[in-house]
């Protein structure tokens, strides 16, 4: 994890970008949380700053620079956060650097957030199915390994574990053979219904960027 110093000067550089009205709930935050590829000093050149806070009101607020997630306090104590994917990474990967958390012992994950997992996972298949003759060679690439990386999330919450960084998953993706082998045997239940064609040369893809990855150690960007 990185230290709590050197986030708190990464976020004070990223408040210059930010309006008075955000920079007003973010010094009103009773808890402040660094996490995502920050927090366990994976950043590149192309990460933004994910931050967690606990303020007067719930709000998102998404830039190039940095990406916020603001919970009422009461929203921040009630199941659909305490369930959610997002709130087991936090725990596990954040680093606090004001505050301390009043929820975090009250995190599992909720029923209604794997499903919601499977469904988006549905939804990513039928939509490559149909639609895969009509991408070019950078669209399939790009939702091959969206669909990837989700099915590897789907993998971990159905074993009760928290979601790591993506930089993470892809190192878990490109070192380990059994990991690969999980994957493709839970894709084909989304998958089966999908011409076998498109199946075919989704798993040749999906093979190549693993190799590609395992020679070369980079996340695909």
């Amino acid at each position: 994890m990185k230290p709590v110093e050197s986030l708190a000067h990464l976020l004070a550089k990223s408040r210059r970008h930010l309006t008075a009205e955000i920079i007003d709930a973010l010094d009103r935050a009773h808890e402040t949380v660094v996490f995502g590829s920050s927090a366990c000093c994976l950043r590149t050149p192309h990460s933004d700053l994910d931050l967690l806070c606990v303020s007067q009101r719930t709000f998102h607020y998404s830039s190039r620079i940095i990406d916020i997630v603001c919970l009422s306090e009461q929203d921040a104590h009630e199941g659909l956060w305490l369930g959610s994917e997002l709130a087991g990474h936090v725990v596990r990967y954040g680093v606090w650097i004001d505050g301390e958390s009043t929820w975090a012992e009250s995190v599992r994950l909720s029923s209604d957030a794997l499903l919601k997992k499977k469904r988006r996972i549905e939804a990513y298949a039928a939509a490559l199915g149909q639609r895969w003759s009509n991408l070019d060679g950078l669209f399939r690439s790009k939702y091959i390994l969206k669909l990837r990386r989700e099915t590897q999330r789907l993998l971990l919450l159905q074993q009760g574990t928290p979601i790591p960084p993506t930089r993470l998953l892809d190192l878990e993706w490109w070192s380990n053979h059994d990991a690969c082998t999980r994957v493709f045997s839970e894709l084909s239940k989304f998958l089966r219904s999908q011409p076998q064609a498109f199946y075919k040369e989704f798993e040749e893809m999906t093979q190549v960027e693993r190799q590609l990855g395992a020679d070369n150690r980079r996340v695909p960007q």
